[in-house]
């Protein structure tokens, strides 16, 4: 929780809403995202979106590399 609050205080920082959002796997933090939708006027930009595509690209890392 304390990560995804950081990652809001980002967006804040930003002038965004202040959303943030951690995925996490075996207990180990393996994505986060904050709100970007006003900085890059995109409404995919949402902090649960972005952690999703990264969390994807970190597992499919994962899988190349047999873990």
């Amino acid at each position: 929780m304390k990560e995804a609050i950081k990652e809001a205080i980002k967006a804040y920082k930003k002038e965004e809403v202040p959303v943030g959002a951690v995925i996490v796997k075996d207990g180990e933090v393996i994505a986060k995202g904050h709100n970007l939708k006003e900085i890059k006027n995109d409404t995919t930009k949402h902090a649960e979106m972005i952690a999703i595509q990264k969390a994807s690209k970190a597992l499919r890392g994962m899988e190349i590399r047999g873990m």
